[in-house]
């Protein structure tokens, strides 16, 4: 059976799994303290993060200027009927009685 093991059973190479990579002898690993390798002043974050509302007013303001939009679009839609209705009947009133002039 190990003259069998080095056959590959799938026929196209492209599908082989590659060769494992062997690393160099002369790499080291992290030293016990890494705090000489962060060069980024994460003091700056509050100050940038700070300039930004708060997610849950950043919600409300959203949630507000979807409302006033959806509100503007029915009141738009209203008026449209309004004027195809005007169209028909000029003095058409829904609240009222349609009365002849």
């Amino acid at each position: 059976y190990a003259a069998a093991a080095t056959v590959p059973l799938i026929k196209s190479p492209s599908l082989w799994l590659p060769p494992p990579v062997e690393l160099p002898s002369d790499v080291h690993p992290l030293p016990e303290d890494i705090t000489a390798y962060f060069v980024y002043p994460f003091t700056l974050e509050q100050h940038v993060v700070s300039l930004q509302p708060p997610p849950h007013i950043a919600i409300a303001e959203r949630r507000a200027r979807n409302a006033a939009i959806l509100h503007a679009r029915e009141a738009e839609e209203e008026e449209r009927e309004k004027a195809a209705l005007h169209k028909l009947a000029p003095g058409y009133n829904p609240a009222a009685m349609l009365v002849p002039t």
